[in-house]
């Protein structure tokens, strides 16, 4: 019985130790990188992409030994090399003082080109005579003539223009007033038809202002004598005469008269209304545009 609860507790305390052991202990040499018990796990398995003890990628330092190693990357095919002022390749061969390619064509190039800097440098101080005051090339001095020549027509031309623009506008500048000489003939005229321009522009407005003016009192003068027809009653006075007699005196109308007749114009009748509309529509006369465009009260009296 006791042998038995030995070999029980025994086991049990072994079977702790392994677990424990496997848990804890590490399952391969870190020397020789050999498992200790051939698990199917031989390394830890990690997240990195690289050798955590020479931090070099596994391309170029691998954790396994070579026969076990993957198979390795390719490595993509080179590019052309940019190739700058530094590693470019030089065109001339500063030991044999000669270029690579077409040196013959180049030197004359180069020969050509430096004869013509070395006159250019040469006639830059030279092309000008100092002492008979001409240009050395017959094609420039002649050049030259030909824009004084041009100059001097033209001198004195646009003097005016860099005056004050009151000074410009001056007549003095175009006509002397004491001897009646005209200076600049062309200004003066051009000056006189502005003028001209401005007094015909200002008698058109004049004249239309008074034409718009003298239609303005023609209408207003045939409203005011509309208003006056329209301020006194027709009627009345048609009752007034229709009595006979005078209500203070007596006096009958036909032996002392009738009394003065007031300027009225009697109420038109729908005859009259009808008449009145049709002329309305026709096209104005003479007189209807002179009066202002109404009708007056003559027209009102022959439509009766």
């Amino acid at each position: 019985m006791i042998s038995t609860m030995e070999l029980q507790n025994q086991k049990h305390m072994l079977n702790d130790a392994w677990d424990r052991q496997v848990q804890l202990e590490q399952k391969f040499d870190i020397i020789t990188h050999q498992p200790k018990r051939g698990h199917i796990h031989e390394v830890v398995a990690n997240h990195t992409d690289y050798n955590i003890i020479s931090t070099l990628k596994y391309a170029d330092h691998h954790w396994a030994p070579p026969a076990l190693r993957p198979p390795r990357i390719p490595s993509p095919p080179r590019k052309q090399p940019f190739l700058t002022n530094v590693n470019r390749p030089r065109e001339f061969d500063i030991i044999s003082n000669t270029y690579k390619e077409h040196h013959g064509e180049r030197m004359r190039f180069e020969a050509d080109k430096e004869r013509q800097d070395v006159m250019k440098r040469f006639w830059k101080g030279r092309e000008f005579d100092a002492i008979k005051v001409r240009y050395t090339d017959e094609e420039k001095e002649e050049a030259f003539q030909s824009t004084m020549k041009e100059n001097l027509l033209r001198r004195g031309k646009d003097w005016i223009k860099k005056l004050p623009p009151t000074y410009q506008q001056s007549e003095s500048t175009m006509f002397n007033i004491t001897s009646h000489l005209v200076k600049d003939e062309d200004r003066l005229n051009a000056l006189k038809a502005h003028e001209a321009a401005q007094s015909e522009m200002k008698a058109k407005l004049i004249t239309e202002r008074e034409e718009d003016n003298r239609a303005y009192q023609y209408k207003m003068s045939d409203l005011e004598m509309t208003r006056k027809l329209n301020r006194i009653s027709h009627q009345r006075y048609k009752d007034v005469t229709d009595r006979g007699f005078h209500i203070l005196s007596n006096d009958d109308f036909d032996i002392c008269g009738l009394p003065p007749a007031p300027y009225t114009r009697p109420a038109m009748s729908l005859n009259d209304l009808v008449k009145h509309a049709q002329l309305a529509d026709k096209p104005q006369t003479g007189q209807t545009l002179q009066n202002g465009g109404e009708l007056g009260p003559s027209s009102l009296e022959d439509g009766d």
